[in-house]
């Protein structure tokens, strides 16, 4: 076998071997180079997944709890006007409108029957509706609280009214009873002074009706009692007894009662009469 020559000497051997290492260690390199990539490359690809997931979770969120936050509204810079529906946690503009319309409704139904109950707020109450604008809200919650202010003055206005009625009631009840005091008092006076002083009308008419009694007469000369001796017929022919008692008979009451008549203060000392009826005892 024949060993190959070497061209150089050597020196030359000495670059050739430090040549091999380096290509060597080129490769060495080139290899820790590919696998740190390809982590970089692993760990930048788990990145972006985590913050893809990350940020649609966080989207899904917020998506949730905008009905929840007004502030989002702020967040992204949106204006006021046109979109108070974000503001008070709506997300749907239609059903904020819905919303709205009807508290509207009620709060302009509350204004109306507040009008026509004037007389019976408070001064301040009365300036709050007189110079009340229904223009003025933007939020439901403007319009529920207005509503609740609303309610509890139409109850206290209904309150008063009912009060107020009650006392003019009670005012002409007082009246009537006052006015038929009256009618009584004076036809009982007419009574005693035609009677009174001269019982010929008692005697042609044979009946008076006074306070709801029926006065008749029954004669001595006709039914006379046990006891007449005792008794005195004055000049108008009426029997009194000794201690000046008319002397009369009822059913309704017992012997012995006093009662009234329209000719004086009678007893009664007999019955027999019909109920509601009283008989006063005469001489003709």
């Amino acid at each position: 076998m024949e060993l190959l020559a070497l061209p150089c000497g050597d020196g030359a051997l000495m670059n050739s071997l430090n040549h091999s290492t380096s290509l060597n260690s080129y490769d060495r390199r080139g290899d820790f180079i590919s696998k740190t990539n390809r982590v970089i490359l692993c760990i930048v690809a788990f990145a972006v997944a985590f913050m893809s997931f990350f940020v649609d979770t966080n989207v899904a969120n917020a998506a949730d709890s905008l009905h929840y936050s007004s502030a989002m509204a702020v967040a992204y810079n949106t204006s006021v006007d046109g979109n108070e529906f974000l503001y008070e946690g709506y997300v749907d503009k239609e059903q904020w409108q819905s919303d709205y319309d009807t508290e509207l409704a009620e709060l302009r139904q509350l204004h109306s029957e507040l009008l026509e109950l004037q007389d019976y707020l408070s001064e301040d109450n009365k300036a709050i509706v007189n110079n009340f604008d229904l223009d003025s809200f933007k939020y439901i919650n403007e319009l529920e609280e207005t509503n609740k202010q609303f309610a509890a003055m139409r109850d206290e206005a209904l309150a008063a009214k009912e009060k107020k009625l009650e006392e003019e009631r009670q005012r002409r009840e007082a009246q009537k009873r006052l006015e038929r005091q009256w009618r009584q008092q004076s036809n009982q006076v007419i009574e005693q002074q035609s009677y009174g002083s001269n019982s010929s009308s008692f005697k042609s008419q044979g009946v008076v009706y006074q306070n709801g009694t029926r006065y008749t007469y029954y004669s001595s000369n006709v039914l006379y009692h046990y006891r007449t001796s005792e008794w005195t017929a004055d000049n108008d022919g009426i029997y009194r007894d000794s201690s000046g008692y008319i002397v009369v008979a009822s059913n309704d009451h017992a012997q012995g009662t006093v009662v009234s008549t329209p000719f004086g203060t009678g007893k009664v000392y007999d019955s027999g009469c019909a109920s509601g009826t009283i008989d006063i005892y005469t001489n003709f």
